[in-house]
């Protein structure tokens, strides 16, 4: 969300000459802090613009709306720099304090409403939402992608709960817009949740529009593909989780066999013989990975434990799935991967 700091005007004229000193150093502090600013360099304004705000709040303490905005900027820059505890405390002391100086619903307040929805308790973040949504309203009617923006910010804070209707609307909101950019984050978290609670099938409508949207490497499209090859594998779908190996393939730059690790895994099965006996080891396979991303030919180079375990880590190997290697433009086969599989028992299984 693109959330601004209120930057002062220009030309604060002195007081007092007696405060010349004051002056220069507050001048100096705000330079620093809008300089890091402006390069989002948000760790380097904490202390300028803790600084500003020590000064400036002595300094302009007959001008309200200066000492609301130097706290403000503050909670800002804490938030930033995922410093949400101080950021929600110095936060709610600028919302009453813009509020007295500008009114209770200016436009002003509504950066402050949305600074305090990225950085307020889990409890409080459908209050400040609702209060970020009603000054969207009032103060930018029909702007769709600040209405997207809010309900993005908080579907994802609200992510334990029910957040899938947020992301939806804020989804509609960006399509509405005609934000391709804001969309795609859209349609990427929907997915994103619908795969952390493994409604596997509501995944890869929502993933796919993701990478549609994005550009081709863009890091959230290759997320989504790489989750929709986990997807698919869990559905039972290896043709389709192929056309994703692929496209992370062509996108991600080969580093050699000592990088190269699977998309997909599933645990081995552990054998009943060995888990009785608390057995524990491990086996290091060798094989080749095809055009296609799929595992051939795995066969044992070392192993520990006993013979029980080098049967259920081949047939485990045998359903990983790789990113193809391609060579200009043309998948080939890589030989010699190795991968170490251990079987471990779980503590007080």
């Amino acid at each position: 969300m693109n959330i601004r700091p209120i930057l002062l005007g220009c030309g604060l004229m002195l007081v007092t000459a007696a405060s010349a000193n004051d002056q220069q150093a507050f001048e100096a502090a705000y330079k620093a802090y809008g300089e890091a600013v402006a390069a989002q360099q948000f760790h380097a304004a904490l202390e300028p613009a803790a600084e500003a705000r020590r000064i400036g709040e002595s300094l302009y303490a007959d001008d309200p709306e200066t000492t609301a905005t130097l706290v403000f900027n503050h909670g800002f820059v804490l938030g930033k720099a995922n410093r949400h505890d101080e950021a929600y405390r110095t936060l709610k002391r600028a919302r009453k304090l813009m509020r007295e100086a500008f009114g209770d619903g200016a436009k002003e307040m509504l950066n402050v409403e949305l600074a305090l929805l990225g950085s307020a308790p889990s409890n409080a973040v459908r209050r400040y939402m609702r209060q970020a949504l009603k000054l969207a309203a009032t103060h930018h009617p029909g702007d769709s992608k600040l209405i997207g923006d809010v309900k993005l910010q908080g579907g994802l804070r609200l992510w334990g709960q029910d957040s899938v209707s947020l992301l939806e609307q804020a989804a509609q909101a960006y399509e509405a817009a005609g934000d391709e950019r804001g969309y795609a984050l859209g349609e990427f978290w929907i997915g994103k949740k619908h795969f952390v609670n493994r409604n596997y099938r509501r995944v890869p409508e929502h993933l796919n529009a993701a990478i549609e949207a994005l550009p081709e490497g863009h890091h959230l499209a290759l997320m989504a593909h790489a989750h929709l090859v986990e997807v698919h594998e869990e559905l039972g779908q290896s043709d389709r989780a192929t056309k994703h190996c692929l496209a992370i393939g062509r996108t991600k730059p080969w580093t050699g066999n000592d990088d190269y690790l699977p998309l997909f895994k599933r645990a081995p099965e552990y054998p009943r013989s060995a888990a009785t006996r608390d057995l524990e080891g491990f086996v290091l396979l060798e094989f080749t990975v095809d055009e296609m991303g799929f595992v051939r030919k795995p066969t044992v180079v070392d192993s520990k434990g006993g013979k029980v375990f080098p049967r259920p880590a081949r047939e485990a190997a045998k359903e990983f799935r790789y990113a193809p290697r391609l060579v200009d433009g043309k998948a080939v086969p890589v030989p010699e991967v190795r991968n170490r599989i251990v079987f471990m028992m779980r503590p007080g299984g």
